[in-house]
């Protein structure tokens, strides 16, 4: 009888232990994109373009030094933060299969088909919609200063 009961409390600890870790991985997942993000320079540059991407809703980081450029067709968003380095944003309309380096499938959140990359100075997303490329690119000096895979693919889903 006390083996069972010495069992059932031993359990009992195992479910509680796992439960809190498992809030704590909900509680960090839905805080990754904390920033949102409207910038009146990257709208203006959309304008000029012949088509209409979707642009970025949501960051995991605060934007700071923002650019944006649009020029034979193919915008480009540049932002910088201290913390994870250089952010680089680019859509373009003809869209093209993406090749070369390591590239891996992988899947957002949501479950959209992207193609990942990483090397010692950074990391890429590539996917399409609607006829139109995109790429996020994450320059780093350390990879323990940028952006992680899940956020990447996170940010993927949040733009509209």
């Amino acid at each position: 009888m006390n083996k069972r009961i010495t069992g059932l409390i031993s359990l009992l600890a195992v479910l509680f232990v796992l439960s809190a870790c498992s809030s704590d991985t909900i509680k960090a997942s839905t805080s990754d994109l904390k920033y949102s993000f409207n910038n009146e320079k990257v709208s203006k540059a959309a304008g000029k373009l012949d088509f209409k991407p979707e642009l970025p809703a949501k960051l995991p980081f605060d934007a700071k030094d923002i650019s944006a450029e649009s020029s034979d067709g193919v915008l480009r968003i540049h932002m910088k933060n201290e913390g994870i380095g250089f952010v680089e944003v680019q859509m373009k309309k003809k869209a093209k299969k993406v090749k070369g380096g390591d590239l891996t499938k992988a899947s957002t959140p949501a479950g959209q088909q992207v193609k990942y990359s990483q090397n010692p100075n950074g990391k890429n997303v590539y996917w399409k919609k609607d006829h139109i490329s995109y790429a996020i690119t994450n320059l780093y000096k350390r990879e323990s200063e940028s952006l992680t895979k899940k956020q990447l693919l996170k940010m993927v889903d949040h733009f509209n």
